[in-house]
Protein backbone atom coordinates (compact mmCIF):
# COMPACT_ATOMS: atom_id res chain seq x y z
CA UNK A 1 0.00 0.00 0.00
CA UNK A 2 1.06 3.62 -1.11
CA UNK A 3 2.17 6.26 2.01
CA UNK A 4 -0.59 7.91 2.58
CA UNK A 5 1.26 11.11 3.67
CA UNK A 6 2.73 11.04 0.27
CA UNK A 7 -0.35 10.49 -1.75
CA UNK A 8 -1.72 13.93 0.61
CA UNK A 9 0.67 15.85 -1.61
CA UNK A 10 -1.87 16.59 -4.07
CA UNK A 11 -2.74 14.42 -7.48
CA UNK A 12 0.53 15.32 -8.93
CA UNK A 13 2.28 13.39 -6.22
CA UNK A 14 -0.17 10.43 -6.88
CA UNK A 15 1.00 10.26 -10.35
CA UNK A 16 4.90 9.81 -9.33
CA UNK A 17 3.99 7.09 -7.31
CA UNK A 18 1.62 5.21 -9.26
CA UNK A 19 2.04 6.15 -12.71
CA UNK A 20 5.73 7.60 -12.92
CA UNK A 21 7.63 8.65 -16.28
CA UNK A 22 9.81 5.34 -17.06
CA UNK A 23 12.96 5.28 -15.67
CA UNK A 24 15.25 4.50 -18.59
CA UNK A 25 14.98 3.25 -22.18
CA UNK A 26 14.30 -0.31 -21.13
CA UNK A 27 11.43 0.80 -19.51
CA UNK A 28 9.59 2.95 -22.33
CA UNK A 29 7.15 0.72 -23.39
CA UNK A 30 4.10 1.81 -25.03
CA UNK A 31 1.65 0.99 -21.95
CA UNK A 32 4.30 2.65 -19.12
CA UNK A 33 4.03 5.93 -21.06
CA UNK A 34 0.57 5.71 -21.75
CA UNK A 35 -0.08 4.84 -17.99
CA UNK A 36 1.64 8.05 -17.10
CA UNK A 37 -0.15 10.27 -19.40
CA UNK A 38 -3.30 8.80 -18.05
CA UNK A 39 -2.51 9.68 -14.67
CA UNK A 40 -0.92 13.05 -15.67
CA UNK A 41 -3.81 13.77 -17.54
CA UNK A 42 -6.28 12.95 -14.87
CA UNK A 43 -3.95 14.54 -11.71
CA UNK A 44 -4.30 18.00 -14.11
CA UNK A 45 -8.44 17.96 -13.88
CA UNK A 46 -8.67 17.00 -10.53
CA UNK A 47 -6.21 19.83 -9.77
CA UNK A 48 -8.18 22.55 -11.91
CA UNK A 49 -11.50 21.52 -9.82
CA UNK A 50 -9.99 21.61 -6.60
CA UNK A 51 -8.88 24.95 -7.55
CA UNK A 52 -12.72 26.20 -8.84
CA UNK A 53 -14.04 24.79 -5.97
CA UNK A 54 -12.05 26.70 -3.79
CA UNK A 55 -12.05 29.92 -5.73
CA UNK A 56 -14.42 32.74 -4.92
CA UNK A 57 -16.65 33.13 -7.76
CA UNK A 58 -15.46 36.14 -10.77
CA UNK A 59 -17.34 38.31 -11.97
CA UNK A 60 -18.79 37.49 -15.47
CA UNK A 61 -17.20 37.55 -18.07
CA UNK A 62 -13.73 37.37 -15.97
CA UNK A 63 -10.94 34.96 -17.30
CA UNK A 64 -9.59 32.21 -15.89
CA UNK A 65 -6.29 32.88 -13.91
CA UNK A 66 -3.09 31.67 -15.84
CA UNK A 67 -2.54 28.86 -13.11
CA UNK A 68 -5.70 27.31 -14.07
CA UNK A 69 -4.87 28.12 -18.36
CA UNK A 70 -1.47 26.25 -17.63
CA UNK A 71 -2.74 23.46 -15.60
CA UNK A 72 -5.84 22.43 -18.12
CA UNK A 73 -3.46 22.57 -20.94
CA UNK A 74 -1.33 19.83 -19.26
CA UNK A 75 -4.72 17.72 -19.25
CA UNK A 76 -5.62 18.55 -22.43
CA UNK A 77 -2.24 17.56 -24.09
CA UNK A 78 -1.74 14.45 -21.52
CA UNK A 79 -4.85 13.10 -22.90
CA UNK A 80 -4.15 13.33 -26.49
CA UNK A 81 -0.51 11.73 -25.93
CA UNK A 82 -2.45 8.88 -23.99
CA UNK A 83 -5.22 8.85 -26.67
CA UNK A 84 -2.33 8.54 -29.37
CA UNK A 85 -0.81 5.67 -27.40
CA UNK A 86 -4.26 3.67 -26.56
CA UNK A 87 -6.29 4.41 -29.94
CA UNK A 88 -5.81 2.14 -33.18
CA UNK A 89 -4.95 4.84 -35.76
CA UNK A 90 -7.93 4.64 -38.07
CA UNK A 91 -9.77 5.84 -35.06
CA UNK A 92 -7.72 8.58 -33.84
CA UNK A 93 -8.94 11.44 -35.14
CA UNK A 94 -12.64 11.16 -34.21
CA UNK A 95 -11.26 9.76 -30.47
CA UNK A 96 -9.19 13.09 -30.43
CA UNK A 97 -12.40 15.38 -31.47
CA UNK A 98 -14.57 13.83 -28.95
CA UNK A 99 -11.97 14.01 -26.04
CA UNK A 100 -10.93 17.32 -26.79
CA UNK A 101 -13.18 20.11 -25.08
CA UNK A 102 -12.64 22.57 -27.86
CA UNK A 103 -13.38 20.61 -30.70
CA UNK A 104 -15.85 17.86 -30.18
CA UNK A 105 -15.95 17.12 -26.98
CA UNK A 106 -19.94 16.91 -26.06
CA UNK A 107 -19.84 17.18 -22.42
CA UNK A 108 -16.42 19.41 -21.78
CA UNK A 109 -14.40 17.30 -19.52
CA UNK A 110 -16.34 15.06 -18.42
CA UNK A 111 -15.70 12.89 -21.81
CA UNK A 112 -12.06 12.92 -21.00
CA UNK A 113 -12.23 12.51 -17.43
CA UNK A 114 -14.27 9.55 -17.77
CA UNK A 115 -12.14 8.00 -20.64
CA UNK A 116 -8.82 8.67 -18.45
CA UNK A 117 -10.36 6.72 -15.58
CA UNK A 118 -11.46 3.91 -17.51
CA UNK A 119 -8.33 3.44 -19.34
CA UNK A 120 -6.38 3.68 -15.86
CA UNK A 121 -8.84 1.37 -14.01
CA UNK A 122 -7.24 -1.13 -17.58
CA UNK A 123 -3.99 -0.84 -16.21
CA UNK A 124 -4.20 -1.11 -12.55
CA UNK A 125 -4.52 2.41 -10.85
CA UNK A 126 -8.11 3.31 -9.41
CA UNK A 127 -8.94 6.17 -10.82
CA UNK A 128 -9.91 7.68 -7.00
CA UNK A 129 -5.89 7.46 -6.13
CA UNK A 130 -5.51 10.95 -8.11
CA UNK A 131 -8.91 12.08 -8.68
CA UNK A 132 -10.30 12.40 -5.22
CA UNK A 133 -14.03 12.96 -6.81
CA UNK A 134 -13.80 9.35 -7.71
CA UNK A 135 -15.54 6.63 -5.27
CA UNK A 136 -12.86 4.04 -5.09
CA UNK A 137 -15.26 1.26 -4.62
CA UNK A 138 -16.80 1.85 -8.76
CA UNK A 139 -13.13 0.70 -10.08
CA UNK A 140 -11.92 -2.87 -9.94
CA UNK A 141 -8.52 -1.86 -9.52
CA UNK A 142 -7.43 -1.87 -5.92
CA UNK A 143 -6.63 1.41 -4.49
CA UNK A 144 -3.29 2.37 -3.49
CA UNK A 145 -4.39 5.49 0.13
CA UNK A 146 -7.10 3.38 1.95
CA UNK A 147 -10.91 4.41 1.46
CA UNK A 148 -12.40 6.82 -0.58
CA UNK A 149 -15.43 7.81 -1.75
Amino acid sequence: MADTATMAGGPFAAVELLAPEPASLEQATVEVWARHYCATALAAHATVSAILANRKPAGEGASPSAEIVCINAVGVYATAAACALLTPRAQLGERLWRLTPDAGGEDGDGDSIFWLAVHLNRMGINPADIYPQFDATYFTSPTQVGSHG
